[in-house]
């Protein structure tokens, strides 16, 4: 926290969200890590700076007035722009998300609130959508059978940091993970609630 990031020294990391809360919480962040932010209230606005200033990177809402955050990532697709484009929203779905042909592209929970007959089901495809369109995810998920079936490889985060790392199966049947991560003693019952 609060080291310099040298590909960003000259470049700033533009917002784009009408929501000025947003604009702000994220601007401290980036201030806190020493990134250089630049916030824009509309696409407009943003379309008008962005031709002649290339930043680091942007970080951009999909619901704005004006020219919507889709529009926008059509319009600077169209310019060759090489920064990335980070996409926030709490409205969107994972349809949308693939809809926008990312290379990347974060998950948080996304089996949260599915039925449990049909978790498995909507992963598979989901899987099998996001490879067939060449697309790395990264998702974050605490159904251990989700992660189980799907993941090819498992970070686990401990204190900001990442506590294991490998294969589902090494990470999942490790004893350390199993017991401070997952909650299984090592009696092979589950932790009490402290």
């Amino acid at each position: 926290m609060g080291l310099k990031h040298p590909f960003a020294a000259d470049l700033p990391v533009f917002i784009v969200d009408d929501d000025s809360s947003v604009r702000d919480a994220l601007s401290l962040l980036l201030k806190i890590e020493g990134f250089v932010p630049r916030g824009f209230g509309d696409g407009l606005s943003f379309l008008e700076v962005v031709q002649d200033n290339v930043p680091a990177c942007v970080v951009m809402d999909i619901n704005l007035p004006g020219r919507t955050g889709l529009e926008l990532l059509e319009d600077i697709f169209k310019l060759r722009f090489p920064p990335p484009v980070i996409v926030i929203t709490g409205q969107a779905d994972i349809a949308m998300a693939v809809a926008l042909r990312p290379r990347l592209l974060l998950m948080d929970e996304p089996t949260s609130g599915v039925a449990a007959a049909e978790k498995m089901a909507i992963v598979e495809t989901l899987v099998r959508v996001l490879r067939e369109a060449g697309v790395t995810a990264v998702f974050v998920e605490h159904d251990m059978e989700v992660v189980g079936r799907f993941a090819d490889r498992v970070a686990v985060w401990g204190q900001g940091k990442i506590a294991a790392l490998g294969t589902p199966s090494r990470i999942l049947n490790d004893p350390e993970v199993q017991r401070t991560v997952i909650g299984i003693a090592p009696n092979g019952g589950a932790h009490a609630a402290a």
